[in-house]
């Protein structure tokens, strides 16, 4: 009896794990990251995830149905856009990208301009402590 309870655990644990030749793992695709041109109100952005990345950037640039509405919106309104990254990963990791809301940091071409103003806002903070500290008697 025990070790038909052995080989029924075995066989619930992945055979093909260590296999090389073993399918890829259909969870794992890729996240991209897409740039507008202009901004389409607050957005600059979108975040997706796919198992095919040339289908599924035609898929955008055609517009339509199927296509992300932030991007059909872009393509409506005339403005660019171009995909400036890539991850390997799952829908997860996309869905946590999303979560994190701060997609213009993970930008290569926003990048440098959100981390100045970021230091920019902390100096001002730093600056606006300090004065504060100054201000406020010391009592002996």
């Amino acid at each position: 009896m025990w070790l038909d309870e052995l080989s029924a655990q075995r066989s619930q644990v992945d055979p093909d794990a260590d296999d090389p030749f073993a399918p890829p793992d259909p969870r794992v695709g890729t996240i991209y990251l897409i740039h507008l041109r202009k901004r389409m109100g607050h957005a600059q952005h979108y975040c997706g995830f796919t198992t095919d990345l040339k289908r599924r950037i035609k898929t955008h640039k055609a517009g339509g149905v199927h296509a992300a509405r932030l991007l059909a919106a872009a393509k409506d309104a005339g403005i660019t856009w171009s995909v400036v990254a890539t991850w390997t990963g799952t829908r997860e990791d996309e869905r946590r990208m999303k979560r994190n809301n701060d997609l213009a940091r993970t930008c290569p071409k926003c990048r440098e301009k959100v981390l100045r103003r970021k230091a920019a806002q902390q100096r001002r903070v730093y600056a606006a402590r300090k004065a504060a500290e100054e201000c406020v008697p010391v009592s002996t």
